[in-house]
């Protein structure tokens, strides 16, 4: 424990408090240390939970000091593996629901630090929103007046932000597990919660997501959330939602015009087989390494998931509505389903 014989742990804890020497001290042996030892990194830990009265300047050296612990020098350097993830996510949370800001930050600034991490510890930073929004509690919400059932700004912002920095070096468009996780996020969204940000969010790169399932070319992820705050793309998916909301309305056909739409899609097209093969085999890559199961998000678990639909739900029949416009090519399962749900393939 090198970093921590810089400091009286033992005194920190009895007064409740970390002061300013204390962070200067800590920043010192910090600076001067070859390694970071998973006991230190545990230690500043304990002292984080024991400490509710902190000087700012600690928040800001823990942060640096656990991120680079676990991304830049816990094996293997770089990249958040499944076992990794797992003692991350046990130290930040309490069954299963992070308590501070800081950690919900440390969370976000790992998965955005490293080259991969396991798709567990995204869906887990993810599962921190719809929890959010299900009690209107917790630090996301610290200082914000925002009801249970309500979607804020800076949580669709956080949301991007999870989604875009996931497998950074990779092509890989949202995995099952974070696809889950998006839709439990709307799922706990009451009627009337929800934002134009947070639907274009959604259908965009969930809808994405189905697509490269269906073989279809689809810009990087951090391409497409960038590219969400475009006002065509965001004009199309609300477009979309007014067909949703009023059955009189028709929604956009797939091979309809393309003004309005959106742009990156109207030129997508069907990968090659090399391609496919090549998107197999990044995602067997992402799999080695990070020892995490990497699954698609097909149309088979669209429609069971879409089957348990709230009656209404916008964003999730604007969802539907936007692959079956996009796609060049349908499974024969996925247009009857739209055709039951009266969407025209």
């Amino acid at each position: 424990m090198d970093i921590l014989r810089a400091i009286s742990v033992d005194e920190i804890r009895r007064r409740g408090s970390i002061r300013d020497g204390d962070v200067a001290r800590l920043r010192v042996a910090y600076e001067s240390t070859a390694a970071i030892t998973i006991e230190d990194a545990e230690g500043l830990f304990s002292i984080h939970a024991a400490t509710p009265i902190q000087d700012p300047a600690w928040t800001s050296l823990f942060l640096e000091i656990i991120t680079d612990f676990i991304v830049d020098q816990a094996e293997p350097v770089g990249y958040i593996v499944a076992d990794n993830a797992r003692w991350l996510i046990g130290q930040v949370s309490t069954f299963g629901r992070v308590e501070t800001s800081t950690e919900m930050t440390l969370i976000v600034n790992v998965i955005e630090r490293a080259r991969w991490t396991a798709p567990s510890l995204a869906a887990f930073a993810l599962d921190q929103i719809r929890h959010a929004v299900v009690s209107g509690t917790g630090p996301l919400r610290a200082g914000r007046d925002a009801p249970a059932g309500v979607i804020t700004a800076p949580e669709v912002d956080m949301t991007a932000r999870i989604i875009r920095a996931f497998g950074a070096e990779t092509g890989l468009a949202l995995t099952r597990i974070e696809a889950e996780a998006l839709l439990s996020i709307n799922r706990a969204i009451a009627p009337g919660g929800s934002s134009p940000a947070w639907s274009v969010l959604l259908v965009q790169t969930l809808g994405s997501s189905v697509l490269a399932a269906l073989g279809h070319s689809v810009p990087p992820r951090r391409e497409l959330v960038d590219s969400i705050s475009s006002p065509a793309n965001a004009s199309s998916i609300v477009g979309m939602l007014i067909g949703a909301r009023d059955p009189r309305s028709e929604l956009p056909a797939r091979h309809g015009p393309a003004t309005g739409g959106c742009e990156v899609w109207r030129t997508a097209r069907i990968l090659s087989s090399e391609e496919r093969a090549l998107t197999r085999l990044e995602r067997q890559r992402l799999e080695i390494v990070t020892n995490e199961v990497i699954e698609e998000t097909d149309d088979i678990w669209l429609m069971d998931r879409l089957a348990e639909s709230r009656p209404g739900d916008e964003n999730e029949a604007t969802l539907l509505a936007y692959v079956i416009r996009e796609a060049s090519r349908l499974t024969p399962e996925l247009e009857q389903f739209a055709a039951r749900r009266a969407i025209a393939a």
